[in-house]
């Protein structure tokens, strides 16, 4: 059998063409065609059921916006779908949200469009949503293109495909067709209204987040909080990650309109002093957590959430006063966010920082507000949506305008920079970088802020040293992460740990395998003696399967003997 080089283009796309229409015509199955268009072209899966149904990339682009873009921002092109395909070997990496909707598009499942590479680079995370992906596909909320329409893997059976092209109605049928059809696209919108809307696929039973049905208000705000401090402790993997116009939708929500907060007068009076301990105390817990980590610091914090909004529910106060509470309930639910983020409990940690954003609204601090967004933002570039953590970043620097501190700021640009990155937009990635580091040449070097007291020149370094990471500068990832090593106070135990692992990442991408383990059994031991970080166990377990082409060299052999991989 023949097999084409990707070189070939020429005659690879006649050859790819002649092969799907006659299969096609033979009635074999979209799955068949693409898997043999894959095993003869040397395709991605992505690809290559793409070119099952004989579309361009702009083409899926087009239906994806048709499915997916309630809001009329047309956020997918058709770069961004070749990048998609191309991934692990580009820097964006397709999120489960992104491979359902695809899924949808090509009437396949989601693992269909993933091969043993992908799922090597998938977070642990998305690997165990797939995992529950139920064995019959969604059908498509629409498909009507198709570059050779006679051949077509349209010609499937009908029930495959809920919708028509008005345009290729027979003009003899006449009135009487289009009526049919009309009432058949009728149909098919109210069984996709009333279908979990976008980021919440039909293929996992989820439940929806703590606090997230709660009121706009004061008392749903109250509500809010007290939803997350009794459900979000618990590693609850069946609550629902809001993502793409669900989570815009929703924050945008929570950042307009008027948010007022009232004096209340029934139970114990709660003075400025009551206010002024609290706020000591969260300090003590933001340094806290620079050493302890994991599930003891996330119970630490949220005890002292539930005995605030105990207060918050039975106390009076004056609006001042209610303000500095609720200011202080806000910040926990930043730092519980924080731990559960680094727990690798996603839905939690969403849901703390929207109870946080609401809180923070409240107490009238758009400050806070602004870095809570800046963490959502975080969270979605973590789980590979680059455009939902831009959107994120945008909407903290707007909101925060006026109020954010130089640290604040720099915070805010960092995150942009690392959607940019995810999004293989350079040149933007680079202009943000520049505004991070003139924000972060205002702050003066006063008392620190309360929030962004850690962000200094080592994490700048770093995160530089990161967005080449990403963008495979090796050298130019070592030299910055070092230089951030350089500076990284004693203090910051976890963030040691972890700029040691993505300098390990960095060594590994320059084949320098000594220096890889080398930094593997620093971060290591690290872990195991000074900080919890279920995250950076993760990352540690990828870095070390990725060593294993590399096996029989010493360094590695030796790095397993005394560092053995834990069962």
């Amino acid at each position: 059998m023949v097999t084409y080089s990707r070189g070939q283009s020429g005659a690879r796309k006649r050859e790819r063409e002649r092969l799907r229409t006659t299969m096609a015509a033979t009635g074999a199955s979209v799955e068949e065609i693409a898997a043999e268009i894959g095993h003869r072209f040397r395709e991605r899966p992505r690809a290559a059921f793409r070119y099952a149904h004989g579309m361009s990339q702009q083409d899926v682009a087009d239906a994806y916006n048709e499915l997916a873009d309630t809001q009329g921002t047309a956020p997918m092109n058709d770069k961004r779908i070749s990048s998609f395909e191309r991934w692990p070997a580009s820097p964006e990496r397709p999120s489960v949200h992104v491979l359902d909707v695809l899924a949808r598009i090509f009437h396949t499942s989601m693992n269909n469009l993933l091969d043993k590479d992908d799922y090597d680079h998938l977070p642990e995370k998305d690997r165990r949503l797939l995992e529950r992906e139920s064995t019959t596909p969604p059908a498509p909320f629409s498909l009507a293109v198709t570059a050779s329409p006679s051949a077509s893997v349209n010609s499937a059976p009908a029930s495959h495909w809920p919708l028509r092209d008005l345009s290729v109605i027979p003009s003899g049928q006449g009135l009487s067709a289009a009526i049919a059809a009309i009432v058949e696209l009728a149909q098919a919108i109210r069984a996709w209204q009333s279908a979990p809307v976008f980021g919440q696929p039909s293929w996992v039973e989820l439940e929806a987040l703590p606090g997230i049905a709660c009121a706009q208000s004061q008392s749903g705000t109250l509500e809010a909080l007290g939803e997350v401090v009794e459900r979000c402790p618990v590693d609850r993997r069946d609550f629902t990650v809001l993502t793409g116009t669900g989570l815009s939708a929703t924050v945008m929500g929570w950042l307009s309109g008027a948010f007022p907060l009232t004096a209340t007068q029934a139970g114990r009076r709660i003075d400025m002093s009551m206010a002024a301990g609290i706020q000591q105390r969260t300090a003590v817990l933001r340094g806290l957590d620079d050493h302890l980590g994991g599930g003891e610091m996330l119970r630490v914090v949220n005890s002292d959430l539930r005995a605030i909004v105990g207060m918050l529910r039975t106390a009076s106060y004056s609006t001042t006063v209610g303000q500095a509470m609720y200011r202080e309930a806000a910040e926990l639910c930043r730092v519980a966010g924080w731990v559960s983020l680094d727990s690798n409990l996603q839905a939690s940690a969403q849901a703390y920082w929207f109870a946080g954003l609401r809180a923070a609204r409240l107490a009238d601090d758009p400050a806070l507000a602004a870095v809570m967004l800046a963490w959502l933002s975080e969270q979605e570039a973590w789980l590979g949506n680059g455009r939902d953590a831009l959107e994120l970043a945008q909407a903290a620097y707007e909101h925060g305008k006026g109020h954010l501190s130089p640290r604040d700021e720099t915070l805010i640009h960092l995150r942009a920079a690392t959607a940019h990155a995810q999004l293989g937009e350079h040149s933007h990635r680079d202009r943000k970088l520049g505004e991070a580091a003139q924000a972060y040449g205002r702050d003066g070097g006063g008392e620190d802020p309360p929030i962004t007291y850690w962000l200094g020149p080592a994490h700048l370094r770093h995160h530089i040293g990161w967005m080449y990471l990403e963008a495979g500068d090796w050298n130019k990832a070592v030299e910055n992460m070092e230089a951030g090593m350089a500076l990284l106070e004693a203090d910051y135990i976890r963030d040691r740990a972890n700029h040691l692992l993505m300098l390990g990442r960095a060594h590994l991408g320059q084949h320098e395998i000594e220096q890889t383990c080398a930094v593997i059994k620093q971060a290591m031991e690290t872990l195991d003696t000074q900080v919890t970080s279920p995250r950076l166990a993760s990352y540690l377990g990828k870095l070390r399967r990725d060593l294993q082409p590399y096996r029989k060299v010493a360094a590695v052999q030796e790095l397993e003997e005394s560092h053995p991989v834990r069962q």
